[in-house]
């Protein structure tokens, strides 16, 4: 999924879907500028290990789904 990221007035980074979940794959979902970052899929918050078990599995799925 395609995530679009926002920067705001304070330097904080916020990736979000078209409907306006949190989302973001390849990191935080939220960066913000003093250094606390919150991963989100989907709008569901994980933290940092959750996340990268998650992409883990979504990424073996898509690979399974090619062949």
């Amino acid at each position: 999924m395609e995530s679009k990221i926002t920067i705001n007035e304070y330097g904080d980074k916020i990736w979000t879907l078209p409907d306006g979940k949190y989302h973001r794959e390849d990191g935080p979902a939220m960066e913000y500028n003093y250094g606390y970052k919150i991963w989100f899929l989907e709008g569901i918050e994980y933290t940092e290990q959750e996340h990268k078990y998650e992409m883990r599995t979504i990424k073996l799925e898509r690979l399974l789904n090619e062949k």
